[in-house]
């Protein structure tokens, strides 16, 4: 019954939501090489005091992260194993400081190479333990190892920061990329993808936008009954998947995005019915409101009528009516709606 039907401050915000991050393409090798210097000394400290708890891929990170050898023939080098310790090691505590390794890794090996240390990423978890933060990092230890395939929180990533920077930053070179560059993406994952870990399979989806793999690794994970529990998947696989009923079943506690309303349209009525009528702040219900607000029909106008008399929904409502004045029309004759009736009269067009 409903349709879409973009505002213009719905355009802008899926625009916004789609828009890609930022990425270093534009800043010079000696910069890149200048910053991953300065995070190479502020964190090699922390780095010894980590090797305690590291495995051998830790240790190995750490002899590569300060042997003072990551030269360009230096990555030309190392293989995929070996570049994605170093990824998963420079940004396990302050994530950003991934970006310009991960940068000169794309440069000087390509994006193929880049797909492929994505993948191999997700099979390491990066820890660090701060016990003067945040006042500090004079005692910080960070360290990394491999992790199974079957770890608990081989999927999560609220920890283990640098497997979803790089993911997102790769997502970013993806978007900003040729036609050309793309393809290559995409045919590096499709080369790779029966042979990485169930695990690794939803960021590739991502980095790539590929709404067709990431409706194939969510069906994956859904069948092999969530354990471990698939924490970035379900975060990030529904804003891409344009399966209705697949995106709402892995949304779960998430919250709705643009993108999610452009993929799946009408089909997230009841959805925003159930999130608008919860124990939620205003703010939050004011943006939910302003979401449904890109669906015509009479379900959402008789929703949006009930708000009218809030002042942080109010604008969103006028405009709606507004905009649909037959709708106006509609929810003034429905008798649910009698106490709001002479506050809705009144957005009547003069």
């Amino acid at each position: 019954m409903e349709r879409l039907h973009w505002t213009a401050d719905g355009r802008a915000a899926l625009a916004a939501e789609l828009a890609p991050a930022s990425t270093l393409h534009e800043v010079p090798d000696a910069e890149l090489r200048t910053q991953l210097a300065k995070t190479i000394k502020k964190f090699t400290t922390a780095w010894k005091r980590g090797l305690a708890k590291a495995d051998s891929e830790g240790s190995a990170a750490v002899a590569l992260a300060l042997a003072g050898k990551l030269g360009d023939k230096d990555l030309v080098k190392l293989d995929e194993t070996s570049i994605a310790g170093l990824l998963s090691l420079v940004g396990a505590y302050d994530s950003e400081n991934l970006h310009p390794l991960g940068e000169l890794v794309i440069r000087k090996r390509g994006v193929k190479f880049a797909t492929r240390v994505l993948a191999r990423m997700w099979s390491q978890v990066s820890r660090y333990y701060n016990p003067t933060w945040p006042k500090s990092i004079k005692k910080l230890a960070v360290w990394i190892t491999a992790i199974e395939d079957d770890h608990d929180h081989v999927h999560d990533t609220s920890v283990s920061y640098s497997k979803g920077t790089f993911t997102h930053y790769l997502q970013a070179t993806y978007q900003r990329a040729t036609a050309a560059r793309r393809k290559e993406m995409k045919q590096t994952v499709t080369a790779i993808w029966k042979d990485v870990p169930p695990h690794a399979r939803p960021a590739l989806a991502v980095a790539t936008q590929d709404a067709v793999r990431a409706k194939q690794s969510a069906k994956e994970l859904l069948h092999a009954g969530e354990s471990p529990y698939p924490y970035f998947a379900w975060s990030h696989l529904p804003h891409l998947i344009k399966d209705a009923e697949l995106a709402l079943e892995l949304l779960r506690d998430d919250a709705p995005s643009y993108a999610l309303l452009a993929n799946v349209g009408a089909a997230l009525f009841p959805l925003y019915l159930e999130r608008i009528g919860s124990s939620i702040d205003r703010n939050t219900r004011a943006d939910y409101l302003a979401q449904l607000a890109n669906l015509r029909g009479p379900r959402v106008a008789k929703l949006l009528a009930e708000y009218e008399d809030t002042a942080e929904y109010a604008p969103t409502v006028r405009a709606y009516f507004t905009a649909h004045p037959d709708l106006l029309e509609q929810v003034l004759r429905d008798p649910e709606l009698a106490y709001h009736h002479d506050d809705l009269a009144r957005l009547r067009q003069k």
